[in-house]
């Protein structure tokens, strides 16, 4: 179709170019034009021939290696590139294309400028041949994406610090985003956990909670999923349905499975919904095992307490009546002869309420009464002698590693021997067939354990390890409960005892334990500071003035039960001693006051240390020291244990009687105080002569 002309008449302005030039002005122009075009561009455009020398190059490449086009033209990279190595991978890259005929992308490649400065280029190369020539050449258009680098690895950086922010945080931190706003039932939230769920970020602590690698959380949500308990999950999976569709703070608390090891974790995360309508959930997760362990351990302390006070009241009451059976026993075989067919029965009830009276004294150990009276001790010899003792006669061998220079303890010495002998007969009876129990003594300064945060400073650890028959995992938490017990025969309340033991001194004792690997006790108790700092020299023994038979003397008993009274009046008129008794405080001292006034003193008064309802022995003992500061009492109680029987002498009393007693011990207590050699009490330097 013909082309209209132009306005004005002339024509158009192809036509005119074409009458106007000759063929070579027209190619001229033509290389003019793309000239032009290719130097306006700012990426780096060539061309080279097999032999690498440039046929084409724009202004922008000429310029970064410090040049003219026509100058850089007919040269070689050698010619110009600051480095042996890109001209190198320059000629391998071109010749691959020029030989194979097929295009290469090289992402990035560098080059280094005139200046000296590296630039990073994504260069694209493809073959051609050159019009007019036969001969294959490569052409090339480089990208400078030094920029793009520097911005990307800036991000890089940034993303590396707040890693590394996010890594020294104490909880496990993660970015979970989710391809859905519907809200799913729990099927569908099972289902499309593996195709919705991303975890973006995750932290190094992250992954050592759950077990994982950063590799596998990254791969698949599906990893936290699968490590909640299974007793937990649906519990886990409700929550997430019910945070999906409120898009509320989401916090749960449960089990993890670890390697088959159950961890306590708490999830907490909050939701941010994106525009492009996924919902981004950031959160931590915590490790709480510890915490869970401490409160169990908190929880136990209470019921054992709560035991111990119901186990103190009823061995108190029990020891009442066990001293009127003793004493009655013992006052029937004295007016029976010797040979009475009934000796041998009376002997036999003995025998067993000696054993009853064993077991209240350890039920009163392990109650709240049984406070223990603190002094510095030197255990190594204690733990020595008490081991070899419990396993005389066994099968079992004991090796000792004890320390030569070990801390004094601040203890109660009678109870911390109950910690040491049930310790080793617990030992010994996991061996039945016979073993090896190791018990190591050794200093522990600074300790910290994170099962008992309240723990701290400097304290002697004791370990006991036998290689008996081991405690299931399963029951191991309970081995510290009274009256429980993994033996045919036993009463349970041996590991009981020795816990309550070591928490009243304010110490610690954990148990490990592999079934038929063995068991291991550890026990944490606290120094004595100042105690640390002094040679431990061996005290001579107390020598003690030889204790004459004491003369008749009047005697007052405070009791509030009437049969013991009885029979404590009995067992003393037997020793031959002159007895009155009183039922609570306020009528012992009128009867105190009324004795003395008419020139009958007591020499010598026994005050029960606890009357309900009325004024006990602490209480009467002041009242009657201000009547008469000279008034020898003896104090006694059913709480064996009680911290005014093991330090009597700093409540004023010169001796001490804990129930049940037989009239032996009643006649020593007796002679004890009026001589005042007792062994907790100071020796009366002015005996008074009895009146």
């Amino acid at each position: 179709m013909k082309k209209p002309a132009s306005a004005g008449g002339h024509k158009p302005y192809e036509e005119a170019d074409a009458h106007a030039s000759s063929p070579e002005e027209i190619l001229r122009q033509s290389e003019q034009r793309l000239r032009q075009i290719i130097d306006l561009v700012p990426h780096f455009i060539f061309a080279k021939d097999v032999n690498g020398h440039f046929i084409l190059v724009n202004r922008a490449l000429a310029e970064a290696y410090g040049t003219t086009v026509e100058r850089l033209t007919g040269a070689t990279d050698a010619d110009f590139a600051h480095s042996d190595d890109e001209v190198r991978h320059f000629r391998e890259d071109d010749l691959a294309v020029i030989h194979s005929g097929r295009p290469k992308i090289i992402p990035e490649e560098v080059i280094t400028d005139s200046s000296g400065q590296t630039r990073i280029l994504s260069t694209t190369k493809i073959p051609f041949v050159r019009f007019g020539s036969d001969l294959p050449a490569v052409l090339g258009v480089s990208v400078d994406i030094t920029e793009r680098k520097q911005v990307e690895q800036a991000l890089a950086n940034e993303r590396n610090l707040f890693m590394d922010m996010v890594n020294s945080q104490p909880a496990g931190a993660y970015r979970l985003r989710i391809h859905s706003q519907r809200a799913w039932n729990e099927e569908e939230w099972v289902e499309k956990t593996e195709t919705h769920y991303k975890l973006e970020l995750v932290s190094d602590l992250f992954c050592r909670i759950l077990g994982k690698t950063r590799e596998q959380c990254e791969a698949s949500a599906t990893v936290v999923v699968d490590a909640i308990h299974p007793e937990d999950r649906a519990d886990f999976v409700q929550c997430n349905v019910v945070a999906l569709e409120t898009l509320k703070l989401f916090e749960w608390e449960g089990r993890l499975l670890r390697n088959g090891e159950v961890v306590w974790v708490h999830f907490s995360s909050m939701p941010r919904v994106m525009s492009d309508g996924d919902v981004i959930w950031t959160g931590i997760l915590l490790d709480i095992t510890a915490l869970k362990r401490a409160e169990d351990a908190h929880r136990r302390v209470r019921v054992l307490e709560s035991l111990g006070i119901a186990a103190g009241g009823i061995a108190h009451d029990f020891n009442n009546l066990l001293t009127g059976v003793f004493g009655n026993i013992e006052l029937a075989r004295m007016q029976l002869p010797d040979h009475h067919p009934a000796q041998a029965s009376l002997r036999s009830a003995h025998q067993a309420l000696d054993r009853a009276r064993s077991l209240t004294t350890r039920l009163l150990t392990f109650a709240k009464g049984g406070s223990p009276v603190l002094e510095d001790i030197n255990i190594r010899q204690e733990i020595c002698d008490t081991v070899r003792f419990h396993l005389s006669g066994s099968h079992v061998a004991a090796e000792f590693s004890v320390l030569s220079d070990l801390w004094p303890v601040k203890a109660d010495k009678g109870q911390l021997a109950e910690v040491i002998s049930n310790l080793t007969i617990n030992a010994r009876e996991a061996m039945p067939s016979g073993g090896t129990l190791w018990v190591e003594a050794s200093n522990a300064p600074h300790v910290e354990i994170a099962d008992a945060p309240e723990l701290h400073g400097d304290h002697v650890r004791l370990v006991f390890r036998d290689e008996g028959v081991g405690i299931p995992r399963d029951i191991i938490a309970q081995v510290f409960d009274p009256y429980f017990s993994t033996k045919k025969s036993g009463s349970g309340l041996g590991l009981a005892i020795v816990h309550g033991i070591v928490r009243k001194h304010r110490g610690h004792i954990g148990v490990a334990s592999s079934p038929g690997k063995g068991t291991t006790f550890t026990v944490y108790l606290p120094v004595n500071r100042e105690a640390r700092i002094r040679t431990d020299a061996v005290e001579p023994p107390i020598t003690k003035a030889e204790i004459q038979a004491p003369h008749v003397r009047r005697v007052l008993v405070m009791d509030d039960e009437p049969v013991i009274r009885t029979l404590v009046a009995h067992m003393l008129e037997r020793l031959g001693y002159e007895v009155e008794t009183v039922a609570d405080g306020v009528t012992a001292i009128n009867a105190y006051e009324s004795a003395r006034q008419a020139g009958r003193r007591f020499d010598l008064t026994i005050m029960d240390l606890t009357i309900p309802g009325g004024m006990g022995g602490r209480e009467t003992m002041a009242n009657l020291r201000a009547i008469d500061s000279t008034a020898r009492v003896i104090v006694t109680s059913g709480y064996s244990s009680d911290p005014v029987l093991a330090n009597f002498a700093a409540y004023g009393f010169s001796g001490k009687l804990a129930k049940p007693f037989n009239i032996r011990e009643l006649g020593e207590a007796l002679k004890a105080a009026i001589m005042g050699t007792d062994n907790n009490a100071q020796p009366d330097r002015h005996p008074r002569t009895p009146g």
